[in-house]
């Protein structure tokens, strides 16, 4: 476990669906070992995924992109964001054929329908959590966030949409009310101390 979260073993790493130098390059060098995020490294998969059923592009520029990502995390929160937009405006790409593209596109979507539905559940579960302010897992908060604006890129939905905008204020207020909570944790624990503190000086002087 780094101070940003959980290390993904290299066996582990070998198993994603990233390019084969990437994860050469991440199983054989010393230097990422403490970089290798368990969070960030499936966001980089998901980005990778998009990519490649979508674009013609060079997989060792993408792989660049993700070390320098990776190695310049300071927080895992909002990775999935960080790590898409320096690929948005990093990464040359291409559209594939329109007739292949079309094809892909008639073939998955079928599972892609099954995927949307499966993580339009897991979302509204996460934000029904946030709204009676359980507590939440804000790393895969986020990472749920960055998949349905995924989904709005590949196909449009209204009612998707609709969903995201709600829950961004529902997060806006949570993020809010949790920070309120560690202020008055951090205060109560203040009180303690001084307490524990002043009581400590009478019995001396006692």
């Amino acid at each position: 476990m780094s101070e940003l979260g959980e290390l993904l073993p290299k066996e582990s790493v070998e198993k994603l669906n990233l390019p084969e130098d990437l994860v050469t390059y991440l199983t054989k060098s010393s230097r990422m070992e403490e970089y290798l995020y368990k969070d960030a490294l499936q966001d980089i998969e998901d980005i990778y995924i998009y990519y490649s059923s979508f674009y013609i592009f060079d997989e060792s520029h993408f792989s660049t992109l993700a070390v320098s990502a990776l190695s310049r995390a300071y927080t895992l929160e909002k990775f999935y964001f960080y790590a898409k937009k320096i690929m948005d405006t990093s990464l040359e790409v291409e559209s594939k054929g329109s007739s292949r593209e079309n094809l892909v596109i008639c073939v998955e979507q079928e599972k892609f329908e099954k995927l949307i539905d499966k993580l339009k559940s897991h979302y509204i579960t996460l934000v029904d959590a946030m709204y009676e302010q359980q507590e939440v897992d804000l790393s895969k908060v986020h990472r749920t966030f960055g998949k349905i604006h995924l989904a709005l890129e590949i196909e449009y939905d209204e009612y998707l949409e609709g969903l995201l905008d709600a829950g961004e204020k529902v997060l806006s207020s949570y993020i809010e009310y949790t920070q309120k909570e560690e202020s008055h944790e951090n205060d109560y624990d203040q009180s303690t101390a001084d307490s524990q503190d002043n009581s400590l000086s009478t019995d001396q002087i006692d």
